[in-house]
């Protein structure tokens, strides 16, 4: 078998591991927590990663099969799964105090956060390309949001916030080729 195919199903059993509550560790199969994707081919030739309201969603190229990645899963495991699909471990981690929750960053503009060391919440925003399945993120128009979705709008000290379902976000303005700046759901920190 050669590399790939067996990053791929690497890949595959720790996806599998989360979605079924299994330990990221059980198993000879399953990927251990500190590999990650070789950087020199891009993550997308054998997994992505899509938005949801409910969690992530991580979708497996090659197969078009996909695994939730939901809200609730153990912090290790996301964080395994998300260093795998994404090629590299966070950029940054930290707590917020204030929010008592810790958070990862990665340099796609992906922000993970924990609750009591569980997953709780996502955000992404300017210029990250992580969009939800149909398409949904940073660049959307309100006009788009508007055709596609059901989407309510409101205005608050955050400026033009809109939700549609579980997910969260914020256009530039509340013109209708204003584009979505920021989404999110779950628990996330964020000031008001």
């Amino acid at each position: 078998m050669t590399e790939r195919p067996a990053k791929i199903w690497n890949i595959l059993a720790l996806v599998l591991a989360v979605a079924c509550g299994v330990p990221a560790n059980a198993g000879s199969d399953a990927l251990p927590a500190s590999d990650t994707i070789s950087s020199d081919r891009p993550a997308a030739d054998s997994a992505f990663l899509a938005l949801e309201g409910g969690g992530l969603r991580v979708f497996l190229a090659s197969t078009g099969s996909s695994r939730p990645l939901p809200f609730g899963t153990p912090s290790t495991e996301v964080l395994a799964v998300l260093t795998t699909v994404l090629g590299s471990k966070p950029a940054e981690r930290g707590e917020n105090v204030d929010c008592a929750a810790k958070y990862a960053v990665w340099d796609n503009g992906l922000t993970v956060w924990f609750t009591n060391d569980r997953f709780s919440g996502w955000h992404v925003g300017r210029g990250s390309s992580l969009t939800t399945s149909d398409g949904l993120g940073p660049g959307t128009t309100r006009a788009q949001l508007e055709a596609a979705r059901n989407a309510v709008f409101t205005s608050s000290s955050l400026g033009e916030e809109f939700t549609i379902g579980e997910l969260a976000g914020l256009l530039e303005s509340a013109a209708p080729d204003a584009s979505v700046q920021h989404l999110w759901s779950g628990h996330v920190c964020i000031a008001r």
